[in-house]
C-alpha cells in the first residue's frame, strides 16, 4: 500500500509480483490471480487492485483454515 507507484508499476509489468509470488512464497494461485490484473491499470488503480486481490486470497486460505476474519481486516 506504501510503495512508490512507479515501482508497482515497474514491477508489475515485468511480472515480478507474480513470479515471487509463485516461485518464492509458492502460492501459484495468488501468482496466477495477479497475472490476470488489467496491465493497462494505471496509479491508485493498480496498487489497489493488487492490494485487494492478495487481502481476498489471505482471506480465503484463513477461511480454508477455520480461521474467523474481522470485517475491518478486508
Amino acid at each position: 500500500e506504501e510503495i512508490d507507484f512507479d515501482s508497482v508499476k515497474f514491477h508489475f509489468q515485468r511480472n515480478d509480483f507474480q513470479e515471487w509470488v509463485e516461485y518464492t512464497v509458492g502460492d501459484d494461485v495468488l501468482a496466477k490471480e495477479i497475472s490476470q490484473i488489467n496491465k493497462q491499470l494505471f496509479d491508485e488503480d493498480l496498487r489497489e487492485k493488487l492490494v485487494m486481490t492478495v487481502k481476498v486470497r489471505i482471506a480465503r486460505l484463513k477461511l480454508l483454515h477455520g480461521e474467523l476474519i474481522p470485517s475491518n481486516k478486508l
